[in-house]
């Protein structure tokens, strides 16, 4: 479980090259709904949609500044978010309800601070991990 969040966490580094909303389609294990995860840093927050419905609903709307890149570790259900404004990466817990709806589950943990988000930076480090 660790192994997959760390390589989540370093899809999330490489992703944060791309400087722009990102998302991700995710299918969570034991449970047959696809869902989309997206960044919207002109409105700071992180939302999703159950596919194929292209409702937008709010994951997370507190606490955020710019949000941009993103990673899901889906077995363990934790949501990782590059800010680059806030220049922190953030992770989060989260659950399905029965409904579908998914909810924060938890307290925001800042797993990384004081993160300068250049573009040639990240492409060192998205380098680096290959």
């Amino acid at each position: 479980a660790k192994a997959r969040g760390m390589a989540a966490l370093r899809a999330l580094l490489a992703l944060a090259c791309a400087w722009g909303p990102a998302a991700a389609v995710v299918h969570i294990p034991r449970r047959s709904p696809r869902y989309l995860f997206a960044t919207f840093p002109t409105v700071p927050e992180v939302g999703y949609s159950l596919l194929p419905h292209s409702a937008w609903n709010p994951l997370v709307i507190d606490g955020l500044v710019q949000p941009e890149a993103l990673a899901v570790d889906a077995d363990e259900q934790r949501l990782f978010v590059a800010d680059t404004m806030a220049k922190a990466v953030f992770g989060y817990k989260f659950r399905i309800l029965p409904s579908g709806r998914l909810v924060v589950d938890g307290p925001r943990r800042v797993l990384s601070e004081r993160v300068c988000f250049h573009s040639n930076e990240w492409r060192r480090v998205s380098e680096d991990m290959r």
